[in-house]
């Protein structure tokens, strides 16, 4: 959707925000498989009945999952312009994706957080927070802080970055909170 949004601002918006969205989605393949071993995991111990080895189980994979989020962020800061130049030569792109690249590496860690604590299968009251993070919080500020003067001065796709960084940000707490919720 994010995607449609930005085209209006031109083809250096677009080709920029492709890049750091293509590169954020490569990283996001390391929580995402811990996410499937954790679920694997505390599934396990919660069918033996060890409801206190599920809960370290799942401290444990967070644990991971924050360590290789905040690797991959300063992976990311450090390398940013390198990594667009492999996907683009013109400046202004570079310029571009590298800022947005910034904003991706923000989100990192609470985008691991939120996709490893899905390990408790506890599906509906995922998809309510997701639903909620995401359509409700992320998408409708990153509109308004993008493409709008309501709050600040129009962002364009930085705005939609930002949007991202508040919907994840946002799925995490609340799935952490609800976590601790089932546990207790």
């Amino acid at each position: 959707v994010v995607a449609l949004l930005v085209s209006p601002l031109g083809i250096v918006s677009v080709a920029g925000h492709q890049i750091a969205l293509n590169f954020s989605s490569l990283m996001f393949v390391l929580p995402m498989s811990l996410g499937v071993a954790a679920t694997i995991r505390v599934g396990y111990r919660l069918g033996e009945g060890s409801a206190e080895n599920a809960k370290v189980a799942a401290r444990t994979s967070i644990a991971v999952g924050m360590t290789m989020a905040a690797c991959t962020a300063i992976f990311t800061v450090i390398f940013r312009e390198p990594i667009a130049l492999l996907y683009n030569d013109n400046p202004e792109v570079i310029t571009m994706a590298s800022h947005l690249m910034l904003l991706a590496a923000i989100y990192q860690i609470s985008d691991s957080v939120q996709v490893i604590l899905r390990g408790y299968k506890d599906t509906r009251s995922i998809f309510f927070i997701t639903f909620t993070a995401y359509w409700i919080l992320g998408l409708p500020t990153g509109y308004v802080l993008a493409l709008t003067d309501y709050v600040v001065p129009a962002m364009g796709p930085s705005g939609f970055w930002t949007g991202f960084i508040i919907g994840l940000t946002s799925a995490a707490i609340m799935m952490a909170l609800r976590i601790r919720w089932l546990q207790n």
